[in-house]
């Protein structure tokens, strides 16, 4: 399937999986008729192989890799965020010019040493979660480190630079209806497509993630999704409740779903199953899946709730966030707000215990 060149040339550009995901949805309901590139990012698992695939559909005109490991070092990377030049020259990006520029990080330093060479580009963010839908997105400069904020700042003076996050024209969202803040630019809504378009998506998300090569990998009947709190904070206080969340299901029963950014497996060595491939993401299983788990059970995570955006096949999904123990990180107001209207809006199979005994019995209602 050739791409057709069209008038405006488009940047797609993808950190995660689920990054690839919404950009190819986003490609084949609202831009088919456009020249399009997607860039895929070192920050995914297996980023070289996703790109690879994502090339052998030809559904993108080019596909560019960027290895961030080429930053090494805090002044490579304070360099970098200065100066756009040096950035592109360090990542190896070929300069050329863009119509179009879609992404979801509004701060990040790859789009705006992009945007710097592409000053009458349009700038469209796209959805990646709940996490999109709150001040979190909107303001998250704000945990910034002070160095990378003042480094910033002396390359918009010095530089006369322009940042996208001053520029954005618009958003595309799966359900604008569940948006806690008030965006300061235009919402649109992802389409998910008709039928025809539909089967299209669901074989491009095969060939391009190898979604049936991993399926043996999830047989069991709940799958408990780890957070990447661990990696970020040294503390993903879940240990415990897994353990009883096993002690009521069987260990033989439950299975471990990593999260793709957590270096160390604290799940094998108690006996329990767990995923072997991540650069698969869930979302992709579950559009694919012949047969959906029993339960997907998890704090917080947004790749249990994502794909219920793409499909209408649906399990029971258990969040656990109001069993967080006391010491651990919270969500905050925002994010729980989203978490209410989105149980109000899609929760006939979503659950929120509030107590241990109240966890027991969803998890021991085995309905179909």
């Amino acid at each position: 399937m050739q791409k057709i060149e069209g008038t405006s040339r488009n940047l797609f550009i993808c950190y995660t999986p689920f990054h690839c995901i919404v950009s190819l949805l986003l490609q084949i309901t609202y831009f088919q008729e456009e020249s399009n590139e997607v860039v895929v990012v070192s920050t995914m698992n297996g980023f070289e192989q996703v790109g690879k695939s994502i090339e052998n559909t030809e559904i993108f005109s080019k596909v560019h890799y960027v290895d961030m490991g080429q930053l090494q070092g805090r002044y490579e990377y304070m360099k970098a965020t200065f100066s756009p030049t040096y950035f592109m020259k360090k990542i190896g990006f070929e300069i050329k010019k863009y119509d179009h520029i879609f992404s979801n990080n509004l701060y990040g330093d790859l789009e705006n040493a992009i945007y710097y060479f592409n000053k009458n580009a349009e700038i469209s963010m796209y959805d990646e979660g709940y996490s999109t839908y709150t001040s979190d997105f909107l303001y998250a400069i704000k945990k910034f480190s002070f160095g990378h904020k003042f480094v910033r700042s002396c390359s918009r003076f010095l530089l006369r630079r322009n940042y996208i996050d001053k520029n954005i024209k618009d958003i595309y969202l799966f359900d604008p209806d569940l948006c806690i803040q008030k965006m300061p630019f235009t919402i649109k809504k992802i389409l998910v497509g008709n039928d025809e378009l539909n089967v299209k998506f669901l074989e491009l998300i095969q060939k391009i993630f190898n979604t049936e090569l991993v399926q043996d990998e999830y047989q069991q009947d709940y799958i408990f999704f780890e957070e990447c709190f661990a990696e970020d904070f040294n503390n993903n206080g879940d240990l415990e409740i897994v353990e009883k969340i096993a002690s009521i299901v069987g260990r033989e029963n439950l299975l471990i779903k990593l999260h793709p950014r957590d270096t160390t497996n604290r799940f094998i060595r108690l006996g329990y199953k767990t995923n072997k491939t991540f650069s698969v993401p869930w979302e992709a299983l579950a559009l694919t899946m012949k047969k959906m788990p029993l339960m997907c059970i998890t704090f917080s995570s947004g790749a249990a709730l994502n794909y219920q955006f793409l499909t209408k096949k649906k399990n029971r999904t258990i969040l656990l966030y109001k069993l967080m123990p006391d010491d651990f990180i919270h969500m905050t107001a925002e994010q729980l707000e989203w978490f209410n209207r989105y149980t109000k809006k899609y929760g006939k199979e979503i659950c929120v215990p509030e107590s241990m005994d109240e966890l027991r019995v969803y998890l021991n209602d085995k309905r179909v």
